[in-house]
């Protein structure tokens, strides 16, 4: 069985964020679902789970990721090195869009807002 979060002309009937919260009743209730079901027509995939929460993430989590470069230090202390937000998150296919105003972001020619 593969999951995705589509969209398409009629209702989504599953909610990805419902089915992790199930747990193996989520699965169950997925698999009898889909036994005898027709294929779907999916207009869009989307983002697998579209509303997640805040992701802190760490650039030199391992010490084997610290041993790439050896001017990183391993932290001794967990840290957070970057975020992503909720709104992040796209699915497949979908634009990027970068805010005209990024100071930060290179743009796909190379060009860079200073």
């Amino acid at each position: 069985m593969r999951l995705c979060t589509y969209e398409r002309a009629r209702s989504v009937d599953v909610d990805m964020l419902t089915l992790i919260r199930d747990g193996e009743v989520g699965l169950a209730r997925a698999r009898t679902a889909t036994e005898n079901a027709a294929p779907v027509a999916v207009d869009r995939y989307l983002a697998p789970i579209p509303r997640p929460g805040t992701i802190f993430g760490s650039g030199v989590s391992y010490k084997a990721h610290a041993d790439e470069d050896p001017t990183i230090a391993t932290p001794t202390e967990p840290r957070i090195d970057f975020i992503k937000t909720p709104n992040a998150v796209i699915g497949p296919d979908a634009e990027i869009v970068i805010p005209p105003h990024d100071r930060i972001i290179k743009r796909p020619n190379g060009f860079n807002v200073d």
